[in-house]
């Protein structure tokens, strides 16, 4: 039988080969992993300013103080975050959008090599929204019907205003007033009214109806999911038939139309 027999030598040498290896290949890893991270804090490659576009009603401090809290510190304690090519654009935006219910849009990105530039989108005031008639506090929306903003007191008809109960947990801003076919069909049927002559100045709507007011006081009642067209086409066709009597000239003659039941339209003629 024949021995393998290797010399306490050769051992040595193969054992400080394997070492050489392994301290090789961890040298390589330890470069591989913290060589980006040096290079990511190059102060050639660092956010040196913040600009701010758009914004109107939100103070530039506010963005400026968010973003500058997104670009500071390491991504795994290893990678800056205010470099340029790696800050963390979406989060920024998308805070943004969380933190400010006034944006309608907001956008960053890096211009001329070392500034980030920030550009927002307010949302206008389209109309008021107010849980009841004598609400204390009244709020923005704006013309999806998305809840923005508290409102400062206004004199009356300065906004079209909308009365109704919203599901909300805590505050209504950032909620939707209407879902947005109840909402399309409201605005379009005031818009309708409008085109026919008359004056709305307020809606007050439940969970499936709607009240347009008139600057007369009369009430035009319809269903929010109905369809608008239809809707005013049953109101038109029945105000303008001149053996019932309901108008004279932009001033109806009823406290109130029923619109919610088809072709059938129920009215009540003033006294």
């Amino acid at each position: 039988m024949r021995k393998n027999l290797r010399s306490p030598r050769i051992i040595k040498k193969r054992r400080k080969k394997k070492i050489f290896k392994i301290l090789f290949f961890l040298m390589a890893a330890i470069g591989f992993v913290f060589a980006p991270s040096f290079v990511s804090k190059n102060s050639n490659l660092q956010i040196k300013s913040i600009a701010v576009n758009g914004n109107s009603v939100v103070q530039t401090e506010e963005i400026t103080n968010l973003v500058l809290r997104e670009i500071t510190g390491n991504f795994l304690h290893l990678y800056s975050k205010s470099n340029i090519f790696l800050y963390p654009q979406k989060t920024i935006e998308r805070k943004l959008l969380e933190k400010f219910s006034r944006f309608n849009n907001a956008e960053v990105e890096i211009t001329d090599f070392n500034d980030l530039s920030v550009f927002v989108t307010e949302r206008e005031p389209f109309a008021l929204w107010c849980q009841s008639q004598d609400a204390l506090a009244c709020y923005f929306v704006d013309d999806d019907g998305y809840i923005f903003d508290k409102a400062p007191d206004f004199s009356p008809n300065v906004y079209f205003t909308y009365f109704g109960e919203i599901q909300s947990s805590d505050s209504p801003v950032g909620s939707f007033m209407l879902n947005q076919n109840e909402f399309s069909n409201s605005e379009a049927v005031i818009e309708g009214l409008k085109v026919l002559g008359f004056n709305p100045t307020g809606l007050k709507f439940t969970k499936k109806d709607g009240t347009v007011v008139l600057s007369n006081s009369t009430d035009i009642i319809f269903r929010l999911s109905d369809d608008a067209s239809r809707t005013l086409s049953n109101f038109e066709s029945v105000i303008n038939d001149p053996s019932l009597d309901l108008r004279n000239g932009n001033t109806l003659k009823a406290r109130y139309f029923d619109l919610r039941f088809g072709n059938k339209v129920f009215y009540k003629k003033t006294e």
